[in-house]
């Protein structure tokens, strides 16, 4: 298990401290989306046909879910410009990355670590493409898009609670190289691991929600309701206990 550095210490508060305005954001923005019929009716359907998918073809195949978890550790890594040393992919001994470089520290480790169970990679990637088409793509694609990003929210909702409850131990495993480590949760700790993944899982979907409802000026709007509502709990908080 990593040490708790003081880096990662006051990463772990600031993620406690944004998760009551980053639960009323996301419940906002959901409250939002439902108010826009036809990107609702289309992603809904795509949640629907994603779970029909997932449960018949996609739970007991491994090497896709292995792949898709791999590959999320590997997107991450190299948003902090980690060096790609090894991607393996196996169906039944699991998968590893390694990867070289120091920049961002032992919190871009943890980020690159905890990636699969906060990030939906394949939702956000479908979300910022479709950030940058026309109007008129928009327009002629829109309901495509929305399915899209339906039947993907499907399959990061049921492999990221699979992962989770696999992960979620502080007990060692042999991998794929033979080497007996720990578990990505493990790793970071459960506690750490818990606000963390709780804090960008809501941050993300929030994000990808007013990416689908093309509205970028929400974004200021909700990064002001994420700190000013945490910011008002724990002020109110603070208030009643020295009362």
């Amino acid at each position: 298990m990593r040490k708790f550095t003081f880096g990662r210490i006051i990463f772990l508060f600031f993620n406690i401290f944004l998760i009551p305005g980053a639960l009323k954001a996301f419940f906002r923005n959901i409250r939002l989306l439902f108010s826009y019929a036809g990107i609702l009716k289309y992603s809904s359907l795509g949640v629907v046909i994603g779970t029909i998918v997932y449960f018949l073809f996609l739970r007991k195949n491994n090497f896709f879910l292995i792949f898709e978890h791999e590959l999320t550790h590997t997107l991450v890594a190299l948003i902090f410009h980690r060096k790609i040393r090894e991607f393996v992919v196996t169906e039944e001994k699991g998968g590893k990355v390694i990867h070289s470089g120091k920049f961002g520290g032992v919190l871009a480790d943890d980020l690159i670590t905890l990636a699969p169970y906060f990030l939906p990679t394949f939702t956000l990637i479908i979300s910022l493409i479709y950030s940058f088409f026309s109007s008129e793509l928009k327009h002629r694609y829109s309901s495509y898009v929305y399915f899209l990003i339906g039947f993907t929210f499907a399959f990061h909702f049921f492999t990221s609670i699979k992962e989770i409850i696999a992960n979620w131990t502080n007990k060692s495993f042999t991998n794929v190289s033979g080497k007996n480590v720990y578990t990505d949760i493990g790793k970071v700790g459960r506690f750490y691991a818990s606000f963390v993944v709780l804090s960008l899982t809501l941050i993300l979907h929030s994000l990808i929600i007013i990416l689908m409802l093309d509205n970028y000026c929400g974004i200021y709007k909700f990064l002001e309701l994420l700190f000013t509502v945490s910011k008002d709990f724990y002020y109110s908080l603070f208030l009643k206990i020295i009362r």
